[in-house]
């Protein structure tokens, strides 16, 4: 978690009117320290040690604010369970189909890609793509 990522999450909650309290900060550094995309649970399980009184349902209804905001994404993954990334630049996943790790990957030719025109839809933009694969450490296992 670098000092420009904090800043960042300063300055949007500000410019929303959404207090930067301790519990906010803590969510968001474990977003960044999350060694993946973690899940809400996997968040809760970062921050409850160092906030003793969170609620799993707080932490839920802080990374839903975030994504509304901008300040995190908030992406459905192929395992079925909302993910988070504090990454919030255009890009997308590699995610590992045995042990469901999740890595970004910035696939610029796919963000130039010309979208089909359909009949009666409008304002569309790539989502969220993910590359299904083996990670490293799953094919030397394997």
């Amino acid at each position: 978690m670098s000092l420009t990522d904090l800043t960042r999450f300063e300055t949007i909650c500000r410019d929303h009117g959404l207090k930067v309290t301790h519990q906010r900060v803590e969510v968001f550094k474990a977003v960044g320290e999350s060694s993946g995309h973690p899940s809400v649970e996997e968040v809760y399980a970062i921050v409850a040690p160092r906030v003793p009184t969170i609620s799993l349902d707080t932490v839920y209804r802080t990374l839903e604010t975030f994504g509304e905001l901008g300040i995190v994404k908030r992406f459905m993954s192929s395992d079925g369970r909302y993910r988070f990334d504090n990454n919030i630049d255009q890009h997308q996943h590699l995610v590992c189909t045995r042990c469901g790790k999740i890595e970004d990957i910035d696939w610029t030719a796919i963000q130039g890609l010309a979208l089909p025109k359909v009949s009666g839809w409008t304002g569309m933009s790539l989502g969220h793509v993910e590359v299904h694969g083996l990670c490293q450490a799953c094919r030397k296992d394997g």
